[in-house]
């Protein structure tokens, strides 16, 4: 699934979302599987409404180990940049928004990183969250996502 499918979903399921909330990373790794041509990040975000450490995992798919490079910087070894327009990705966040919202949308639309929640049974009968199950993503990964862009890890 691209980004842009995922980030469209967001208003729809999210309509209050403050798009300019700012967050802040910490724990920043970066991974590159060769052999699979996936490049992992992973960070930890602290939310500024609630203050609270999240862990977030963004993955992108299909990277070849020369994409986003310039000659220069494949002669010198670095790590390839991926395409926001042109990678898939997969998400993950263990904040209660992405969790009760997204977690098993995305599952289901092979957009989501981990086990999730399973057999998870509401306790409430409130209307749910995210009804037509479209998959998106919380905020957290916005700003991390965001935040790698503006630090030219991916284009």
């Amino acid at each position: 699934m691209k980004w842009n499918e995922l980030l469209n979903n967001v208003p729809k399921v999210t309509p209050n979302y403050n798009f300019g909330a700012s967050s802040n990373i910490s724990n920043l790794d970066v991974n590159y599987d060769i052999k699979k041509n996936i490049i992992t990040f992973t960070g930890n975000v602290r939310s500024a409404k609630s203050g609270h450490k999240y862990f977030l995992k963004v993955e992108f798919l299909h990277v070849g180990p020369t994409d986003g490079l310039e000659e220069d910087e494949i002669m010198q070894g670095y790590m390839p940049k991926p395409s926001l327009a042109e990678n898939d990705i997969k998400v993950s966040c263990n904040c209660p928004s992405y969790l009760f919202r997204f977690d098993k949308a995305n599952a289901a639309n092979r957009a989501g990183l981990g086990k999730g929640l399973t057999n998870y049974h509401r306790r409430t009968n409130r209307a749910p969250n995210n009804p037509h199950d479209l998959p998106g993503m919380c905020y957290h990964i916005i700003e991390f996502v965001d935040y790698l862009h503006s630090q030219g890890f991916i284009y």
